[in-house]
């Protein structure tokens, strides 16, 4: 029989990063024979119907919905890859719970403590869905009280840390949190740009990283914190499911 290595790994992205569609597309994926893949599915020990119920929705062209697992499970998938088995860990987080963490610093022990025994973490970002910088000739046109027509213009709505700063620098802030909390030094990071769909055709995801978010490039380069870095570019559902011309495309049939 062979030795099953546990592997503690944090989901982490803000909402609606993709995280779940990727779940829903690696459990069917590694328990399908559609495609040549590197990692099957031996076991789905808890969560079995949750997990399969993502599948379904994916493979059936439908809005994969958000974990609804309780935050204080932990969803676990055994799988193996040539004579290897590895027992993946993953807690349940929500977008929601990596926000919080950007605005109000703050995430529970239970979560920490899982973090502290992480080998490894994946960091989920839309491609399609980042938040740029503004810049100074953005916030001049902004401050003008009235447009070309003299009518009074409305007025800039107030500072909203988890709308208005840039994804960019809220991710290197999450990065440099998870680290701090990590106890193996030499944990992985993965960075997984979902929606790879909507990226310019041709361009790698490393050269996306360095022209549409400059500053996480930085950050990455310099392995101020994590050393062993990857970036990926994925589809897990192919495109943008509100299209009719593209789920025709993918199989869908009403």
């Amino acid at each position: 029989m062979k030795d099953i290595k546990e592997i503690k790994l944090t989901f982490c992205g803000l909402p609606e990063s993709g995280k779940t569609s990727f779940l829903a597309a690696l459990s069917h994926l590694s328990n399908s024979c559609e495609i040549a893949t590197d990692l099957k599915l031996e076991s789905l020990p808890k969560h079995r119907y949750f997990i399969n119920n993502l599948a379904d929705r994916w493979l059936g062209c439908e809005e994969v919905l958000r974990t609804q697992v309780s935050n204080r499970d932990r969803l676990e998938m055994t799988v193996s890859k040539g004579s290897q088995r590895f027992r993946l860990e993953m807690p349940d987080l929500s977008g929601e719970t990596w926000k919080n963490l950007w605005v109000d610093h703050e995430l529970d022990n239970e979560n920490i403590s899982f973090i502290n025994q992480s080998h490894g973490i994946l960091f989920f970002i839309h491609c399609d869905n980042i938040q740029y910088p503004y810049t100074i000739g953005d916030v001049q046109v902004m401050n003008y009280t009235t447009d070309s027509n003299g009518d009074e213009k409305a007025k800039p709505a107030p500072w909203n840390p988890s709308i208005h700063t840039p994804t960019q620098t809220i991710v290197v802030d999450l990065l440099s949190k998870l680290f701090s909390l990590i106890d193996n030094r030499e944990a992985r990071l993965a960075i997984v740009l979902s929606a790879w769909d909507k990226a310019d055709e041709g361009i790698a995801p490393t050269a996306f990283i360095q022209r549409e978010l400059p500053l996480l490039g930085q950050y990455l380069n310099s392995k101020l914190d994590f050393q062993y870095v990857e970036i990926f570019g994925v589809s897990a559902q192919g495109g943008d499911l509100k299209n009719n011309e593209i789920r025709t495309r993918l199989g869908f049939v009403a």
